[in-house]
């Protein structure tokens, strides 16, 4: 079949991933499309990476640009690095290559190439039926099955909510409704303190994603010591779902900054949702 759409794959070298200390992820999006994602999973002194290719739709010309973003434990800290490469054609296979480099003072870091590591490829207008084409699924569920989370409490968790001081009371209780029942529910950690997403991370695994369906060992320890969300049995498979999170406002009082929880919530139809709800602490 015709190739209108350029095909992408993610690697890393040897020495990259002896830094590795965590699970991590690469995401790609080229001009107007949705982005994918490639896990790279870390368990003892081991790595593993998907192998599968992507492709992306090319349709904005010699336009067309192509965002890389990673982010992951190395050497123990939560990293992150995007960058923009242009002149993205159809019909070429972009290899993005994960390298270890030092910097100016010596330290080790990492770069991501896609040039010199890579060779664009005429693919001859023919996908090989040995790819697995990660691109949209044209069977997938349309909308996102009503899946909704309200306040249940006085706060309007559409805006950002002040976390306040000990010596006031804090309630925060919200309810989430998912028509389909839960398959998948993870919640997202973005924060603009860096000892915040450390503080999760080093009792998480490396991690500031938490799954509320399978969690981790470090993940429970999180809800039992700072996030008191439901999880396990109380969350698969639930059409409803009431979350309080009051008693969290002790453990975040000490680490100052705008925190960003994204729910991420997939139904058993294969329908998705992601909310935000944005605390800040002075």
């Amino acid at each position: 079949c015709t190739l209108a759409q350029c095909k992408v794959s993610v690697g890393y070298t040897d020495e990259f991933l002896s830094m590795v200390t965590g699970d991590g992820a690469t995401t790609v999006t080229v001009t107007a499309g949705n982005p994918l994602e490639f896990a790279l999973k870390h368990s003892g002194s081991s790595n593993s990476y998907e192998s599968r290719s992507g492709y992306f739709a090319v349709n904005n010309g010699s336009n067309t640009t192509m965002e890389i973003s990673y982010k992951g434990s190395i050497d123990g800290k939560i990293q992150r690095m995007t960058r923009t490469f242009t002149g993205i054609q159809e019909r070429q296979w972009r290899h993005i290559t994960f390298t270890k480099k030092l910097d100016i003072e010596g330290n080790a870091t990492f770069d991501i190439v896609i040039n010199d590591f890579v060779s664009d490829e005429d693919l001859s207008n023919s996908i090989p039926t040995t790819e697995t084409i990660i691109g949209s699924d044209p069977s997938a569920p349309a909308g996102d099955g009503g899946i909704s989370l309200e306040s249940t409490c006085s706060y309007d968790i559409t805006a950002p909510i002040a976390v306040p001081s000990l010596s006031q009371s804090f309630v925060l209780t919200m309810r989430a409704t998912i028509p389909n029942r839960v398959k998948k529910f993870e919640v997202e950690i973005r924060t603009t303190s860096e000892t915040f997403a450390s503080s999760v991370a080093s009792i998480n695994d490396g991690q500031t994603v938490l799954d509320l369906v399978n969690p981790s060992a470090g993940a429970q320890q999180v809800f039992s010591s700072i996030l008191p969300f439901p999880y396990g049995n109380d969350v698969y498979d639930k059409d409803v779902i009431d979350f309080d999170l009051s008693d969290a406002q002790e453990p975040l009082l000490a680490f100052p900054g705008d925190h960003t929880f994204i729910m991420k919530v997939t139904d058993q139809q294969g329908c998705k949702k992601e909310i935000p709800i944005v605390m800040t602490v002075k």
